[in-house]
């Protein structure tokens, strides 16, 4: 999550996504160790709270929610099946891909008031992305479902006369690149569009795992954005021709071109009135 913290948020939600650096990983009236009896029951200990924190929980709650996994999929099929089965498992598409989502005015419903519904498509995952909380202060007071560890209400809420819901439409804002990379005595480099060479971004990362000795990740990240499959040893899957430099799969999308989540949106919700 470390190349989150090079987004910026903008100047309307920085401060916002900020805000909660150091007091969650510090317990009110106790350090960490005084933390919620649940934490302690399953030996759990809260880590520390960065700035871009905010930032990595909700890219982390949203990266599977579009169309490079179908990508992958159909990668795969191709690269097993052959070109001509792809279309029997196709996900996507106008037959299949979209979404559902409604509105109905105050004049259609029995009790005179509007309803407004979306579907998130969210997996079955638990515990749920979504809690259920109100936010009340001089300023606002909304009730809706957080996503816990972002600031305001960014998907479902209202504030008793506006009310929003999302619907995630499945679009297809994300590539994939076929990467060459190789490994130089100044770290790793990846051949670009023009023929030539280009140094990648690379710094390793430590996954704490249950139970497990931590495990240190290689990041590398080249022009077109971080790799996500494979690396200068090629994929898991795949051998790469004689003479060939191995191949890697990196994905672009617009977060990380952009430099911008969408949390300049979060205060004006919460403000929002008819």
């Amino acid at each position: 999550m470390a190349s989150v913290a090079g987004t910026d948020s903008g100047p309307a939600d920085s401060g916002s996504a900020a805000s909660g650096a150091g007091p969650a990983d510090r317990p009110a009236g106790g350090p960490v160790s005084e933390a919620a009896p649940e934490f302690a029951r399953v030996g759990l200990r809260p880590g520390r709270w960065e700035p871009w924190t905010p930032l990595a929980v909700w890219l982390s709650t949203h990266i599977l929610f579009a169309g490079f996994p179908a990508k992958l999929w159909r990668a795969h099929i191709t690269a097993h099946l052959g070109a001509d089965a792809v279309g029997l498992f196709a996900a996507d598409g106008p037959g299949t891909a979209g979404s559902n989502g409604w509105m109905v005015a105050g004049g259609r419903t029995t009790t005179g008031h509007a309803v407004i519904a979306g579907d998130p498509h969210r997996f079955i995952e638990d515990p749920g992305v979504y809690q259920q909380i109100r936010l009340s202060c001089p300023e606002f007071d909304v009730v809706g479902l957080a996503v816990p560890g972002v600031p305001g209400i960014a998907h479902f809420g209202h504030t008793g006369t506006v009310a929003w819901a999302i619907t995630n439409a499945m679009a297809d804002y994300q590539d994939l690149y076929r990467e060459r990379l190789r490994r130089t005595g100044a770290g790793v480099e990846a051949l670009g569009p023009d023929g030539t060479w280009h140094r990648a971004a690379r710094h390793t990362e430590t996954v704490e795992v249950a139970g497990e000795e931590p495990v240190e990740v290689e990041v590398i990240e080249t022009d077109r954005g971080p790799v996500v499959i494979g690396g200068p040893e090629g994929l898991d899957d795949g051998v790469p021709e004689p003479g060939e430099p191995p191949l890697a799969v990196a994905l672009r999308y617009p977060p990380r071109v952009t430099g911008d989540l969408g949390f300049g949106a979060l205060l004006p919700l919460l403000r929002a009135r008819r």
